[in-house]
């Protein structure tokens, strides 16, 4: 199996507020072609970076892109 030496999913610098409280600050992020986890602890931001990647919350900055292409418009 061939794995790509580059993320194919970028994040950079994407944050979330809700009511001026900063949920998820400033996630640097880079995702490789093969097998990933996404853990952390109860309230960490997992499920809101998730939905911010699929297009459900938008963010409150930040970028993020698949193969290239901005998701985040």
């Amino acid at each position: 199996m061939f794995f790509s030496k580059e993320p194919i999913i970028k994040i950079h610098g994407l944050s979330k507020e809700y009511y001026n409280k900063v949920v998820v600050d400033q996630i640097n992020l880079g995702i490789p072609d093969s097998c990933f986890a996404f853990l952390g602890p109860n309230g960490a931001g997992k499920t809101t970076i998730m939905l911010m990647l699929l297009g459900l919350v938008k963010p409150s900055n930040g970028t993020a892109s698949i193969f290239g292409t901005n998701i985040l418009n």
